[in-house]
């Protein structure tokens, strides 16, 4: 849940330029279905500024 941990680390700091950039490939292949789905809600439910670059 390396990606989980990245995007709690990118909303805690939103506004001050920390991290400028999170990369993950493949952050669904190996999860259980009702854990994809648990991470997908959480991603889609962010503000879109988690996504954005200062």
């Amino acid at each position: 849940m390396c990606m989980a941990f990245d995007l709690a680390v990118l909303s805690a700091h939103l506004g001050s330029g920390f991290p400028r950039f999170v990369y993950h490939d493949g952050a669904f292949e190996s999860l259980d279905s009702r854990k994809k789905r648990s991470l997908w809600r959480s991603i889609v439910s962010m503000p879109p500024s988690v996504f954005r670059s200062s």
